[in-house]
């Protein structure tokens, strides 16, 4: 019988550059779990009509862990992996009245329901989706810096690791820890600043940032890189199962980003 691999929130930016990659990389087939809030038929629909057969849609919000169940023991023995990244991601966001209960109801309480479900239905790898987001703020910082999130997202996907419990010789997961995301694909988003800047600077529209914003350091990621380091924890999940590792590209100020974007649009011109 086929082997699948689930993969939550594949339809979202992240979710639609890594089913890609599956498809282009390796001859799984997919299921694509996704509730759709930020996610769109139309980011995967083109994927699953390029690959006929190779993507199954499970319309499922992740809170819904009865839903979550059927699909896991419909599948069971089906799918041996799964990858974790449906999640409520505008960080800050999550810091207002509401938006904190529904952020630590869907990044930790139905993060580790999930983990615990793959579990029970035999699941053999996992990858679950953390953050850098769970730092204080820095640069270049180890897996055992401290932990003092900012927002309620860092705190949630910080609580969420306790997944990592979970970890034994039947049921191996690894929890990756991506800083900001940067690059295309086929569900683009531009809430991240990189993404911002350069949607804007496409179409010649002001760009407004703090002053006290400019000479931070942040961690930022490529998609692409994480797609690989996401096949590559499925790969080696062996040897690292029960860890927590960070996943950086580069690290850039918001100053060092807004005159790359003017030099860019200074040589254009020409």
């Amino acid at each position: 019988m086929a082997k699948k691999i689930l993969v939550t929130g594949g339809a979202g930016y992240l979710g639609t550059r890594f089913v890609e990659h599956l498809l282009k990389d390796t001859d799984r087939s997919i299921i694509v779990l996704d509730n759709f809030s930020r996610g769109r038929y139309n980011f995967i629909g083109p994927l699953k009509r390029k690959y006929p057969g190779r993507i199954e849609i499970a319309p499922i919000d992740i809170r819904d862990s009865n839903h979550v169940e059927e699909l896991l023991k419909k599948n069971q023995g089906q799918i041996d992996e799964v990858v974790h990244l449906a999640a409520i991601v505008d960080a800050f966001s999550t810091n207002r009245e509401g938006k904190d209960v529904e952020c630590m109801a869907v990044n930790r309480d139905a993060a580790i329901k999930l983990a615990e479900l793959a579990k029970k239905y035999r699941v053999k790898k996992y990858v679950h989706t953390s953050t850098v987001s769970l730092y204080s703020q820095g640069e270049n910082l180890t897996e055992d810096a401290d932990k003092k999130p900012l927002s309620t997202y860092g705190k949630a996907k910080h609580e969420s690791e306790k997944v990592l419990g979970l970890a034994d010789d039947n049921f191996k997961i690894v929890a990756l820890r991506p800083a900001t995301f940067v690059g295309w694909s086929p569900g683009f988003a531009t809430q991240t600043i990189i993404n911002l800047a350069c949607a804007r600077a496409a179409y010649d529209i002001p760009l407004q940032v703090f002053d006290t914003a400019l000479e931070g350091n942040k961690s930022y990621l490529y998609l692409g890189d994480h797609c690989k380091a996401m096949q590559f924890a499925l790969d080696n999940i062996d040897k690292i199962s029960g860890q927590a590792l960070n996943v950086v590209s580069f690290h850039a100020t918001q100053n060092s980003i807004i005159n790359h974007k003017a030099r860019a649009q200074k040589r254009s011109a020409f």
